[in-house]
């Protein structure tokens, strides 16, 4: 009769423990989906603080046959459950790419304009990632809808608006001195 009851080597015994820990949570996350339980995608979330498990459930959601209704709702649902963006965060495709599949420009703009002031290349990264992925209407109510605000956190937002849709291709840009041919004043 075999022996079943092999040794681990300690230092692998925490490894594999988190590569089950995942497999278990992504099986669940995927049952959870198709359960229509998002109780059990926020607990696991909640036990793990693992954002590769937020983003799994917002790409099986996407990627996946499910109704738009219920997809809308559960990106809406694990919209706030992403940790805020700081420098280097590893989920900035991943929050982008959800709020461009939500196309609100009402959740998008709060997020943006909470980065100028912090966090200005976070920002640009950001508006380089909506440029890229968005809709021309998504992308127009989020310019429509950024503040006025004070002249520094606005020349900040307008100025990424304008260079992104350039670099994009999306429009061209006159410096204020040109008329509309492109010719110097």
């Amino acid at each position: 009769m075999a022996n079943t009851n092999r040794c681990v080597h300690p230092g692998h015994d925490h490894g594999v423990s988190e590569d089950l820990t995942r497999l278990l949570s992504g099986k669940a996350i995927g049952i959870a989906l198709e359960s229509r339980r998002l109780d059990i995608i926020k607990r696991i979330y909640e036990q793990t603080k693992d954002v590769s498990m937020l983003s799994y459930a917002m790409e099986a959601v996407i990627d996946t046959q499910f109704s738009l209704s219920y997809r809308d709702l559960v990106l809406q649902f694990l919209y706030p459950l992403f940790p805020p963006l700081e420098n280097r965060s590893p989920h900035i495709h991943a929050l982008t790419r959800l709020v461009v599949a939500i196309s609100s420009s009402a959740t998008t703009v709060p997020l943006l304009i909470s980065l100028v002031p912090s966090n200005k290349l976070l920002a640009y990264q950001f508006a380089f990632d909506l440029v890229e992925g968005g809709s021309q209407d998504f992308l127009e109510a989020i310019r429509s809808e950024l503040p006025d605000g004070d002249n520094e956190v606005r020349l900040s937002q307008v100025t990424a608006w304008m260079m992104l849709t350039c670099v994009a291709g999306e429009q061209d840009y006159l410096r204020p001195d040109q008329d509309d041919t492109g010719r110097e004043d």
